[in-house]
């Protein structure tokens, strides 16, 4: 398999909105429509090059992520992959695609929060460069918040 990291598309969205609900579920599909139009909004897609787009039983799109580029920094809202495709470093691309940007636009930091009790995601995080910030107590209705940072300068 082959990925392309790009720009979510209006087209995109039902593909991102089948991959929220059968991995983090936190969003609403209205949320990812509202993420097309703001100006500060990254909001990318991995596409699985060797599916074609129009095959009507193949979604190409296996993850997604949004940040928000503010200042300095860009904060990491949600990032997926779709659970068939987890662990084969499609995760890894898309954090490195925004890194690139985050270079590139002269952003100091990427930052994020990671439920505590989600053991993957921050090993994910951490395997990524990404280090403890901090901790925000009751962030969810059911968990906190671990806070997390990796410096680009």
């Amino acid at each position: 398999m082959s990925y392309k990291i790009r720009k979510a598309e209006f087209t995109d969205i039902d593909a991102v909105w089948l991959i929220e609900q059968k991995t983090i579920g936190s969003w609403d599909y209205n949320q990812f429509l509202e993420e097309l139009n703001r100006d500060f909004s990254i909001f990318i897609v991995a596409e699985d090059e060797s599916i074609h787009k129009y095959d009507a039983d193949a979604y190409p799109i296996d993850g997604y992520a949004v940040a928000w580029r503010i200042a300095d920094e860009i904060q990491l809202n949600s990032i997926a992959v779709c659970n068939e495709r987890q662990n084969n470093g499609i995760g890894t691309l898309i954090v490195n695609y925004i890194k690139n940007m985050g270079y590139e636009s002269g952003a100091r930091c990427l930052l994020l929060e990671v439920r505590s009790k989600n053991a993957n995601a921050l090993n994910f995080y951490k395997k990524n460069g990404f280090e403890i910030t901090g901790k925000r107590k009751n962030y969810y209705k059911d968990d906190d918040a671990i806070l997390m940072e990796l410096k680009l300068r």
